[in-house]
């Protein structure tokens, strides 16, 4: 690995409760027989939650350049975990990270010029500790060249 770390970090919590594509994403519809897709009214909703939730946080321009991205959704803590360990634990069922991701990632669009610079992707999902509300954690850096 090189030793190219990020110089600038924006950091910030969307106090929302993670939601994928897979359950309130894109649709198909057919129109003249051609395939057209759209997104629902609750992911579009959904999407400028967050938008609006991170304007606060965005860059007076959009960052350039290499960046990475790393990402954590705490989502809610299930009964079955119980008190034993009330730390967060680590989510490993439904819904994925890809289909978390990707509205998250068109949701803060104006951070960057385009998802292409995102060139590491770090996204961590977990059950939220005793008395932790759901939410998402967002870094975003600039790579030093």
């Amino acid at each position: 690995m090189s030793d190219n770390f990020p110089i600038e970090m924006i950091s910030f919590t969307v106090p929302l409760e993670p939601k994928s594509l897979q359950f309130s994403g894109k649709r198909l519809t057919v129109r003249g027989g051609q395939p057209r897709f759209f997104k629902t009214k609750d992911a579009q909703l959904y999407q400028q939650l967050i938008a609006t939730l991170a304007r606060p946080h965005r860059p007076k321009t959009a960052l350039s350049g290499p960046l990475i991205l790393a990402v954590e959704f705490v989502m809610p803590r299930p009964q079955r975990l119980g008190k034993k360990n009330p730390n967060r634990q680590p989510c490993w069922v439904r819904p994925d990270t890809d289909n978390l991701i990707k509205p998250l990632k068109d949701s803060l669009s104006a951070f960057w010029v385009d998802d292409s610079q995102i060139c590491v992707e770090l996204v961590k999902k977990t059950y939220a500790a005793i008395g932790e509300d759901s939410h998402i954690e967002v870094c975003i850096g600039k790579i030093e060249l």
